[in-house]
């Protein structure tokens, strides 16, 4: 009988979320490492006059994963993280002309008004708006300025403090509406004339013309973390030997945001590994060799 080619595994496939209770699966693609730690330290026994043990049980498991990612999506936002209802928005389709939400006053209570403020705010047609957080300031009564918190697509920032508009735009009343050139967005008045109260402020969010967005808030209140399973697949090697690892519950426990100097975003997450009663075990590794019929 000769001896069979040892089985191996090689690097890293993907990883697969699994909702432990809509069975619902995500993937992760752009993985780095995935490694656990079943690691029990020794506890020996030691007694009279012999230097060496006379006896070793072992303590506790580590029971981690310490897995790289090195990819940001919804999901792994909803399991890496703490879960909050509705912390997570994710717009599949995206938004074919761009978008402009969040629009709120932020200093006083003057300038989002849909009589004699400001009622709206819009993409202007045919136009691709300019990504940011603006912060609009009432000048007069009926004139504001436009500020952005960053240049990231060319805007032309007039001062220090951000600011877009050269000259500022005159909102009018009785509903009517003004394009701001440098933003890509329409200001549309209220329905009577307008009175803003000179230092209010308002703040909105535009998006350009996307496929895809999501957002996730973090650090809200009541939020927990979900259980998960997880499946680790190596590589195939040789075209046919196949290596993966199901973990039956998994518990996150926080991924960083991190922004590195030109340099691709990775983080490195420790996941802890629980018992399953179900399956009686934490887990289970497996390996397969193909092979064709005949």
């Amino acid at each position: 009988m000769t001896l069979k080619t040892p089985l191996t595994s090689f690097g890293i496939h993907q990883c697969t979320i699994t909702d432990p209770v809509t069975k619902e699966m995500s993937t992760m693609k752009v993985v780095g490492s995935a490694a656990y730690d079943a690691s029990q330290a020794p506890v020996p026994l030691y007694g009279g006059s012999m230097a060496f043990p006379q006896d070793v049980q072992h303590g506790v498991a580590a029971s981690t994963i310490n897995l790289t990612v090195k990819q940001y999506d919804a999901k792994i936002m909803e399991y890496f993280t703490p879960y909050s209802a509705g912390g997570i928005v994710e717009n599949i389709s995206g938004d074919a002309l761009g978008a402009v939400s969040g629009l709120e006053n932020v200093v006083g209570t003057s300038f989002v008004d849909a009589t004699t403020g400001v009622a709206s705010v819009a993409v202007t047609l045919g136009v691709n708006p300019v990504y940011g957080r603006y912060i609009m300031e009432a000048i007069t009564e009926t004139t504001v300025d436009v500020y952005i918190d960053n240049d990231i697509d060319g805007i032309t920032i007039i001062n220090s403090n951000l600011k877009i508009t050269a000259t500022p735009i005159t909102i009018p009343g009785t509903d009517g509406t003004v394009a701001e050139s440098a933003s890509g967005v329409t200001f549309t008045g209220g329905a009577g004339a307008i009175a803003l109260v000179v230092g209010d402020k308002a703040a909105m969010n535009v998006i350009p013309t996307n496929a895809y967005n999501f957002s996730s808030k973090f650090g809200v209140s009541g939020e927990y973390f979900k259980e998960f399973e997880l499946v680790v697949l190596g590589e195939k090697v040789r075209g046919n030997i196949y290596s993966a690892t199901r973990y039956y519950r998994v518990v996150a426990n926080g991924v960083p945001i991190n922004n590195p100097e030109k340099d691709w975003a990775t983080f490195d997450v420790t996941l802890t590994a629980l018992y399953s009663t179900s399956q009686n075990a934490v887990g289970v590794t497996s390996l397969a060799e193909i092979r064709s019929a005949g």
